[in-house]
């Protein structure tokens, strides 16, 4: 029985120095998001539901990211992104990559809904069908992207990847 104890001890030991590595980086240069989403599955939430004043507010800031995008005003869609995609994405190359003729255009969209995650009212899930010019057609996408609170303001948490 106290061998039994003793292996407990061990691994709960082990455990918690694996975790305490974890959440010091182990050395990495670049520092873990103040927070991270839940993990959810969009499909589990409902988006015909009547907004709350999050999911407005979340709605608003995707809409007129999605209007930049659309207008081609990549300098004021970029302004719209989470600090940490700011981070991977200087505005030039954010523009290079959606001016790019490999890069699909997006001609309509229409946001048919926005979701404060549950247990997590940081972020938001924003459920959205593109109309898209790729280079041998035009298509209808369904996406979700994220969206996460940077103090008081929402900001779109997805990196671009039209």
């Amino acid at each position: 029985m106290a061998e039994g104890r003793g292996q407990l001890l061990f691994a709960c030991v082990l455990f918690l120095l694996l975790a305490a590595a974890a959440a010091a980086g182990c050395g990495t240069k670049t520092a873990a998001p103040a927070s991270s989403p839940a993990v959810v599955d969009p499909r589990e939430l409902d988006f015909g539901a009547p907004p709350t004043p999050d999911d407005a507010a979340a709605y608003e800031v995707m809409d007129r990211y999605l209007h930049h995008l659309v207008a081609e005003n990549w300098a004021a869609a970029w302004e719209l992104l989470d600090p940490r995609v700011q981070e991977r994405f200087t505005r030039e190359q954010f523009a290079a990559q959606f001016a790019s003729p490999q890069s699909a255009a997006i001609l309509e969209y229409r946001i048919t809904g926005v979701r404060t995650v549950p247990q997590d009212t940081q972020h938001a899930v924003a459920q959205i069908e593109l109309r898209v010019r790729s280079q041998r057609s035009i298509e209808t996408w369904v996406e979700y992207w994220r969206l996460a609170r940077v103090g008081t303001e929402w900001r779109i948490a997805d990196a671009p990847r039209i």
